[in-house]
C-alpha cells in the first residue's frame, strides 16, 4: 500500500487516497510566467504574431482557472462508500 495516502477526517472515517503528483501553484506561477515572458520577448522581436501572445495569455488564463476549479472540487467532497477494513498485523 505504498501508492496509497492514509489520512483521517475529522468525523473520524480513514480516507485512502492514491498518491499523485500534482503541479502546485508556486511551480505554475514560474511556469506560465516564463512562458507568458518569453512569448512577449518573441513578439517584440516580431518572431510571432500577436494573435499567439494572446493564445499563450489565455493559456495561462485558464490554467488558473483550473486550479480555482480545483480547489472548488475539493471543498466539496462527494458522498464516498465506506468499507471497513480489518486490522492487520505485521509478522517481522
Amino acid at each position: 500500500m505504498s501508492h496509497v495516502v492514509r489520512r483521517l477526517r475529522p468525523d473520524g472515517i480513514v480516507e485512502l487516497r492514491p498518491r499523485d503528483v500534482r503541479v502546485e501553484r508556486p511551480e505554475w506561477y514560474l511556469g506560465a510566467y516564463t512562458t507568458f515572458l518569453v512569448s512577449g520577448a518573441l513578439f517584440i522581436s516580431t518572431a510571432v504574431p500577436a494573435q499567439l501572445v494572446a493564445i499563450t495569455f489565455l493559456g495561462c488564463l485558464l490554467g488558473e482557472v483550473c486550479f480555482g476549479l480545483r480547489a472548488l472540487a475539493a471543498l466539496r467532497r462527494p458522498l464516498a462508500e465506506v468499507e471497513v477494513l480489518a486490522q492487520v498485523r505485521r509478522a517481522r
